[in-house]
């Protein structure tokens, strides 16, 4: 509780004005009807309501690095993405007093270095507030003590600056002082939930309590679904209890429906294998073809092989498109320099009209870093030796969402288009065309991959043909290649009921793409956990069974010196460790606790639309291979969850009957299942008495 809300003695003088209050609201209730009781009643229950809502408040918990920070002082709360460059700070109206104590500085700035002034909502000024200081606090155990100032070094609480600050930020007498970045953790939020309140009502109440929630803890990430559903992502299963304890109790304060934890997964191709899951080498004399390789193909798509082709629903443009997995070593750049590709993208991204955004030296040298070390990673491997030549300049994007880790490349031996890189070369891009629509109908595919809709991971789609036919009134005349021209001609086709030609391009190229992608062999890619556990010698077993049931593998195992504990490194998938830890603890008698840290994301190995297709692997699984497929049945569960179709056969020969023994019969008489025999006897009775009969 803080100082100024803590109950101190009553003065006498105090202590009569109340018991005479009380004697006049006695006597006021005596006067009244019942109605009018009740109204009242309720007017002071929610008069109750707002004092318990007001009574939470956020402190922002600060430690002075420079100066002394005193009561009544104005200061600017500036965000983590504030850039003091972007800043006029000669501007006299950024040091004009506001007479209300607080004040967006997003009005005052004159914009940023490229031309982007306030009221098209840009520049740093966007990410500056100016506050005057109301309460500060010394932190002292459970409680805290209002002081007047507080000098550098000490460690604070400073109140008042709830509606200013989000997760972090830096708090500065001057704008001209670069911001801090934001807090970084090594546990990612990977655990996902859907929070809906029990009553409709309650709508407004869980939004609010979401945003509390979100600013409290730095370290949950809470997001709005375009179906207006609200997702909980958390760092684990003790992470997501605490959450979700403290926006019934605290912050929200209604009671919530809370979904079945959604895990993600990603889907990803490999190379074809060349041994089967018997280890026997892959050959065309012992391979029976049984069924499809992949059950979402049609017939016609099954024979094209590698390269997809697709054409618009207007006939005027061909696309060739083929697949093909990433290096493992390009995955993991690409995947740790999100930040660089945002950066990358931002140069060439001239939407809306706001220009291109200039790149500062340092970030420019690590772009050109990470080109030489993509162009290794690439250069490394054989199967990408048909694009030695200028290689990276064919890329046209990343995806999803301009920095994931898949690339579109294009295969064309002479067509030339500005590349991702231009922004780091310098140069300028011709003619756009339709250059973007491809580029979006990519990105479109990449973010949800036809296996269960899931975001693709670690995929290469390269466009091998881009063949137009078309003229004027969209009568198809003769096929000219893109690779003769620089630019691609502009199709003059009336839109008629197949709407703008941009639109039908976008569709066919992610539909392409997720047809390219079908054609090779598929795998889901699940999360996993690194888990570190401490246990003794007695449960190792115990422990090792537990692991095993979950499909855990363990990865090192070291006793310490001078003791009998063991310290155990596995790694568990995350779609598996839900009720991991409690599981540890019961089996171990409390011996061993498992601590979870997200690691990283691996490729199920087994196939989702498996079958027997080699004569060793029909010997040993026969033509069913009933045998329970891990990848699948992630796969339909998630497939489930989304409303999509699910390859299950919930009766296989409906015209079977039942049959029953006398162990069964028994136990049906065990559990009351008289009825249904009872039922039974009566059936057959009406059926064989009239028979009976008939023969007498």
């Amino acid at each position: 509780m803080l100082p100024q809300n803590q109950s101190r003695p009553l003065t006498m003088e105090e202590i009569a004005k109340r018991r005479a209050a009380v004697k006049q609201r006695l006597k006021d209730q005596e006067n009244l009807s019942s109605t009018e009781k009740s109204q009242k009643e309720g007017e002071e229950d929610g008069e109750k309501r707002e004092e318990e809502e007001e009574r939470s408040v956020f402190l922002a918990f600060a430690r002075i690095y420079s100066g002394t920070l005193r009561r009544g002082q104005e200061v600017y709360v500036l965000q983590p993405r504030y850039d003091p460059q972007e800043m006029d700070l000669d501007n006299p109206r950024l040091c004009q007093d506001d007479p209300a104590g607080s004040s967006s500085l997003g009005h005052v700035g004159p914009g940023n270095a490229n031309g982007v002034g306030a009221d098209g909502g840009g520049g740093a000024e966007r990410y500056a507030t100016k506050v005057k200081i109301t309460e500060l606090y010394i932190l002292m155990g459970r409680g805290v003590v209002q002081v007047e100032s507080v000098p550098a070094g000490n460690v604070l609480g400073i109140g008042g600056l709830d509606q200013h600050i989000l997760k972090s930020a830096t708090v500065s007498t001057s704008l001209a002082c670069p911001a801090f970045r934001p807090m970084s953790f090594a546990a990612a939020p990977i655990l996902r939930v859907a929070v809906e309140p029990n009553n409709a009502s309650d709508t407004a109440a869980l939004s609010r309590g979401m945003s509390l929630l979100n600013q409290a803890d730095a370290s949950v990430e809470i997001s709005l679904q375009a179906t207006g559903e609200y997702i909980l992502s958390t760092a684990g299963e003790v992470h997501l209890q605490r959450c979700l304890d403290d926006l019934r109790d605290t912050f929200a304060k209604v009671t919530l429906s809370v979904s079945a934890p959604i895990v993600p997964f990603r889907e990803t191709i490999i190379p074809p294998p060349k041994l089967d899951t018997l280890n026997e080498v892959i050959s065309e004399e012992n391979v029976v073809k049984l069924a499809p390789v992949n059950p979402l193909l049609s017939e016609g798509e099954r024979a094209e092989g590698e390269i997809v082709t697709v054409q618009t629903p207007n006939k005027a443009c061909t696309l060739l498109i083929q697949a093909k997995p990433l290096p493992e070593r390009v995955v993991g750049l690409l995947s740790s320099s999100t930040a660089l590709l945002k950066a990358l993208y931002l140069t060439t991204s001239s939407s809306g009209g706001k220009g291109q955004v200039l790149l500062s030296s340092e970030t420019l040298e690590k772009l050109k870093k990470l080109r030489r070390d993509l162009e290794e990673g690439f250069s490394s491997e054989e199967s990408w030796s048909e694009f030695s030549d200028d290689f990276l300049g064919r890329i046209w994007g990343f995806g999803p969402k301009s920095t994931g880790t898949n690339v579109l490349l294009c295969g064309l031996s002479e067509y030339r288009r500005g590349s991702v890189w231009r922004g780091v070369e310098g140069g300028r891009e011709g003619p756009q065309g339709y250059h973007h629509s491809v580029v979006y109908g990519f990105q479109l595919a990449c973010q949800a991959g036809p296996l269960c809709e899931e975001p693709l991971r670690g995929v290469c789609f390269v466009l091998r043909g881009w063949n137009f036919a078309a003229s004027e009134g969209g009568e198809t005349t003769g096929d000219k290649s893109l690779s003769e021209d620089t630019t691609p001609p502009v199709v003059k086709t009336v839109a008629g009921s197949y709407g703008p030609f941009s639109g039908q391009l976008i569709s066919t190229v992610k539909e392409g793409c997720r047809r390219a992608f079908q054609v090779q062999p598929a795998r889901l890619m699940s999360a996993m956990y690194t888990c570190n556990i401490l246990a003794t010698a007695e449960v190792l077993g115990k422990l090792y069974a537990v692991l095993g049931r979950r499909n855990g593998r363990v990865c090192a195992e070291e006793m310490r010196e001078g003791s009998t504990v063991f310290s155990i490194q596995a790694l568990v998938p995350v779609a598996e460790s839900f009720g991991f830890a409690e599981e540890v603890r019961k089996k171990t008698s409390g011996l061993a606790s498992p601590q979870l840290f997200f690691s990283h994301w691996e490729v199920i190995p087994n196939d989702p639309f498996w079958v027997p297709s080699s004569e060793e692997e029909l010997l040993h699984f026969g033509e069913k291979a009933d045998s329970e497929n891990l990848a699948r049945r992630y796969m339909n569960a998630v497939r489930k969850r989304k409303g999509l179709a699910v390859d299950e056969k919930l009766v296989e020969h409906g015209e079977k009957q039942r049959t029953l023994k006398r162990k069964q019969i028994a136990q049906l008489l065990c559990t009351n299942h008289v009825s249904f025999l009872c039922h039974h006897l009566v059936y057959m009775s009406s059926r064989i008495l009239p028979f009976l009969a008939r023969i007498c």
